[in-house]
């Protein structure tokens, strides 16, 4: 009847698209098993063939971005590393530079925060500590160092009202 065939056509269909959803899940055993199925309800079903046959390759694109992504991630990780150590050791200059390239290179690491946040934190530190020692230029110098990375940062403007109370203060 053509109803059964309407049904089965659409149960055919549901399992080819359940086929694509695990192929795009890396889950290439039950890609297979699914098409296997299909083929094995409807043996002339070629999109099923095509599939099938082109599942190893897919699974192999697949294992090769994977491990290209993790190969990447931990590249990142350790570049974030080295920026932190550059942070505490007092290298802002490295530290920035290290990010900088972070950013260029893995632009959606989002590990990339961790430094931006120890960076901002340092240039303010830095900021703070110039001010104390009334070198007011060096503690501009921060100020812009830290305003490229992050330009609407509220502290900024605390920083140069400071600047300002501390030069107002010692003349």
């Amino acid at each position: 009847s053509e109803l059964a065939w309407t049904g089965f056509n659409k149960a055919i269909s549901a399992q080819l698209d359940g086929a694509t959803t695990m192929v795009e899940q890396g889950d290439f055993v039950g890609a297979k098993s699914e098409l296997e199925a299909v083929i094995a309800l409807s043996p002339d079903n070629q999109a099923a063939r095509r599939a099938l046959e082109g599942l190893l390759d897919l699974e192999q694109q697949w294992i090769q971005t994977q491990a290209a992504a993790a190969q990447n991630n931990a590249v990142a990780r350790e570049m974030v590393s080295d920026g932190m150590a550059a942070v505490a050791d007092g290298d802002l200059e490295m530290a920035s530079q290290t990010y900088s390239e972070l950013l260029t290179d893995y632009p959606d690491f989002e590990g990339s925060l961790k430094l931006k946040s120890q960076l901002l934190s340092a240039y303010i530190e830095a900021t703070r500590e110039e001010i104390t020692n009334q070198q007011y230029e060096m503690a501009q110098e921060y100020i812009g160092l830290g305003k490229a990375l992050a330009p609407n940062y509220a502290a900024w403007l605390e920083l140069e009202e400071e600047i300002e109370v501390s030069r107002t203060n010692n003349r």
